[in-house]
This record gives C-alpha cells, sequence and structure tokens, in this order.
C-alpha cells in the first residue's frame, strides 16, 4: 500500500486530537413485523443532497424482506410508537435472508440468501426480476458496485463472484482466495478511492483492485470476521469478529489497526456514519457508537436492553444468568441524525443522535 505522507499523518493525528462530544441518543419509534431475526438493513438515498429518505428495507431469517415506509411525525402519536409502516413484504427466498444492497436511485434491491442464490427485486412493483445462480453452498453476502452495473456476491463456498444485472456469472475471483467461507464483501463507496475489500471466517482482509486483482491481503483478527465497512471517503475500513475486536485500518498503512475496540461479544454489523467521524457497532451485548475522533476512544451512545426490549439500568450488576438482547444489524440514514438497529426480539428500533462538541 506504500507509506502515508507527512500531509496524511499530520491529518490522522490532528483526528485523534479533537475536541469531545456530548451525545444524546433517543429512541424515537419501533418497527416490529419479522418472525425471525433480521440480519440486515439498508436506509434508502435521499433524491437531494441534506434531505432525508422515507424508505428503509429489513431482510430477515423468516426467508422475508420488508420495504418500510418511514413516518417520524406519527411515531409519537401511535400508541405503540410505530415509526412507520410495512408497504410491501418481498417473499421468494427458501431460506435465511443474510445480506441485502440497495441502488443509488432506490428502485432497485440485491438479496443474498442461504437457499444459494441472489435476487434482483424491483421495488416498484415488488417483485424479483431476476434469480442468480451460481454458488454451491450458502451465500452470505452481496453488494452493488457504485454505479449499480456490477454485482458481487461471496459464501460458504468461498468463491467470490462477479455477475452483471441480467444474472450473468462473468467471472470468479481465482487469484489468493480465503480459505474459509467469505462473510462479507463490499465495494469502496469512493470513486476516487476505488476498491473492493473482502472479510471471512479465515481471519483474512483482502483488498482486491476493481480490476478484480489481489492488491494487499492479511490477517486482521485471529478468530472469524464477521463484520465489515468501508468509510464514506474510502479511506478507512472497519472489521468485527466474533471475539467482539472491532478495528479501524487505514487503507494506506494497513501494517497495523489504526483503532481498536473491544465490545466483549460476537460483532454482528459496524457502519461509518455518512457525515461525522462516528462508527456503530451491533453486537451480542447490544448498540455502541465511537467517536474516532476521541483520542481516549470512549464510547459516546450505547443502548444495551434487557429480555423485555427494556432499557437495561446502567447501573445493574449483570449476573451469568442475566440475558441482554442481542443487536444483529444496523444502518445510519442518510443525515447521520439516525441509527435504525435490529435486536434479537425480532424488532427495528429507530434512534435520533444529537450532540455538541465541546473544547
Amino acid at each position: 500500500m506504500g507509506n502515508r505522507s507527512e500531509k496524511e499523518a499530520k491529518a490522522e493525528k490532528k483526528m485523534q486530537a479533537q475536541a469531545k462530544v456530548n451525545v444524546e441518543i433517543t429512541l424515537a419509534g419501533i418497527l416490529p413485523g419479522h418472525g425471525d431475526l433480521i440480519t440486515s438493513i439498508v436506509a434508502g438515498t435521499p433524491v437531494k443532497e441534506g434531505e432525508d429518505s422515507d424508505l428503509l428495507i429489513t431482510g430477515s431469517r423468516d426467508r422475508t424482506i420488508i420495504v418500510w415506509r418511514l413516518n417520524p411525525a406519527e411515531a409519537d402519536s401511535h400508541p405503540n410508537k410505530h415509526y412507520g409502516s410495512a408497504r410491501q413484504l418481498l417473499r421468494g427466498h427458501n431460506h435465511f435472508v443474510s445480506d441485502l444492497s440497495l441502488s443509488l436511485d432506490n428502485n432497485f434491491l440485491l438479496s443474498s440468501s442461504w437457499d444459494k442464490t441472489l435476487r434482483l427485486w424491483d421495488i416498484r412493483s415488488g417483485r424479483s426480476t431476476k434469480l442468480f445462480s451460481g454458488h454451491t453452498q450458502e451465500v452470505f453476502t452481496v453488494a452493488f458496485s457504485p454505479d449499480c452495473r456490477q454485482i458481487l456476491s461471496a459464501g460458504a463456498d468461498k468463491e467470490i463472484k462477479l455477475w452483471n444485472t441480467l444474472a450473468e456469472c462473468k467471472y470468479t475471483f481465482s487469484e489468493r482466495p480465503h480459505t474459509d467461507w467469505v462473510s462479507r464483501i463490499r465495494y469502496s463507496p469512493s470513486s476516487k478511492n476505488a476498491y473492493i475489500a473482502s472479510a471471512g471466517w479465515d481471519g483474512f482482509l483482502k483488498i482486491w483492485t476493481t480490476n478484480f486483482q489481489s492488491k494487499f491481503t492479511f490477517r486482521a483478527h485471529d478468530l472469524f470476521i464477521s463484520a465489515l465497512s468501508i468509510a464514506p471517503n474510502g479511506a478507512y475500513i472497519a472489521t468485527g469478529c466474533k471475539g467482539g475486536k472491532v478495528r479501524i485500518w487505514n487503507i494506506l498503512d494497513l501494517s497495523e489497526p489504526l483503532k481498536e475496540f473491544d465490545v466483549n461479544g460476537v460483532v454482528h454489523s459496524i457502519s461509518f456514519n455518512p457525515k461525522t467521524q462516528w462508527l456503530a457497532v451491533a453486537s451480542d451485548n447490544g448498540l455502541r457508537v465511537y467517536d474516532l475522533l476521541d483520542e481516549n476512544d470512549k464510547v459516546i451512545a450505547l443502548v444495551e436492553l434487557d429480555g423485555k426490549g427494556n432499557e437495561a439500568r446502567k447501573d445493574e450488576v449483570r449476573g451469568s444468568k442475566d440475558r441482554r438482547l442481542a443487536c444483529t444489524a444496523l444502518s445510519w440514514n442518510a443525515t447521520g441524525m439516525r441509527l435504525y438497529a435490529a435486536f434479537s426480539d425480532r424488532i427495528v428500533r429507530c434512534y435520533h443522535l444529537t450532540h455538541e462538541r465541546k473544547a
């Protein structure tokens, strides 16, 4: 990857020396509807910069996908604080839905499944328009390219496949492949910093060029990598593993992690905030938000729910029999001030975040 320039090193140092931020996280509403664990959440892209989208989509182990129409204004008046309503229920997969990827125009959705297939959905009609067959085992992850012309998928057969939107497999990655299940694959969202990142049960993080050549490969975790996210500018990658470690990597220097957090539970999902230097982490121990500008790596927002879905008391001493709800999936909205988080009670909770930075 090469050595970092002096300018980049100074920028990184500045990133760690910024003022602290005070964050308040508030439950704004809920979205019940799935019959099993929710595995993936994607939020819609707004039509105009600075606005928000009323579209949210969730995939579940109940084999269905729900397209939600969000209505925050009515959440306070609804007796159960419902944050929206199910617009469409997409059926077609014969096993768990494992991952989702939404086109930038909000019109098309990709889903991957343990039934060894991918599906392309037309959100406007609610119909599956293409079925992608070619994997020989469960498919765990899927991703649209930034221009939505290419599709990547991977899973238990250890293969990464490239498809076009006609469901034709155009290429199977053969150079330095993963040696165990591939859990996540993502395109960098930045056209100026374009690459592909994949992570697997072998603990390896692999960086590929957009021409599908292996660029860098190394063991990022001792245990299997269960979550992967790329920052909006493509400069940083976050990985999370079964053992609870979350690591931040600088794409220009992958020799060691830039930061490391321990959430003390299996990491299910991680996501960079689209507008601020925050990272949200979903794990067996709930939801955490970190400020990457904080040199002390402080948790700036924390949600832990007891077995009944109520907020756990912060002063409560946990015993061996205490049960907490796991946070299984999450997604930021386009403005970065709302966080959609699914918990193991099969409910999506919608949180509002407000913040101020103090010197």
